[in-house]
């Protein structure tokens, strides 16, 4: 059974704005591409598997800015199985195979 409210009660609705604000969780694994360190990846040592010979190495570079002030802080191409190490204080890190967080 529904009760209608007395003739002298007013029903009202509010609107009460929310927002809902999602945070990526950084991820333990390194896709091809660039990454801002802290939001797209975590600290630590990563390992990765480049070929054989030079056509097939992988290049990573750690850069202090994103393009168009890209500044390369260091790079190099590495061959077989290699390790990255991603410190806290990196702004983003590119690369060009992808890499795993190294938890031994």
């Amino acid at each position: 059974m529904v009760r209608a409210p007395p003739p002298d009660e007013k029903i009202v609705e509010v609107e009460v704005p929310v927002e809902i604000v999602v945070t990526p969780t950084p991820a333990a694994t390194v896709s091809v591409g660039m990454h801002k360190v802290g939001r797209d990846v975590i600290p630590g040592l990563y390992t990765g598997q480049a070929g054989e010979g030079f056509l097939e190495t992988c290049y990573w570079a750690r850069r202090a800015a994103r393009p168009a002030g890209l500044t390369r802080s260091s790079q190099t191409a590495a061959e077989g199985r290699f390790y990255f190490e991603i410190a806290p204080t990196g702004a983003y890190i590119e690369t060009k195979c992808p890499l795993s967080l190294d938890r031994d």
